[in-house]
């Protein structure tokens, strides 16, 4: 079942944003969406409660949402290589 993934992998893929389904990925501890054309990061992502790396490289972030803070078991964030002007 998708529900069960623990990691994913979603580089190059053109995405503008992240589905807010993504919260339901409550056994995801790795997520890599690098090289995308993202701008901001669902607000659906701190329910992956288990997510410990979140690599965001090469996207079109401005700001690093303060619900990030919120992600007990976040480890390792990568979010070189975007347009970040704002961290929270």
């Amino acid at each position: 079942s998708v529900s069960l993934l623990t990691s994913l992998d979603v580089c190059c893929n053109l995405l503008l944003s992240l589905p807010t389904s993504i919260g339901g990925l409550r056994h995801l501890t790795e997520l890599d969406a690098s090289d995308n054309r993202i701008s901001d990061l669902s607000l659906s992502l701190t329910d992956c409660y288990s997510l410990t790396r979140l690599t965001m490289r090469s996207n079109r972030l401005a700001e690093l949402p303060p619900s990030l803070g919120g992600m007990p078991r976040l480890r390792t964030l990568s979010a070189a290589d975007n347009l970040i002007t704002l961290v929270h």
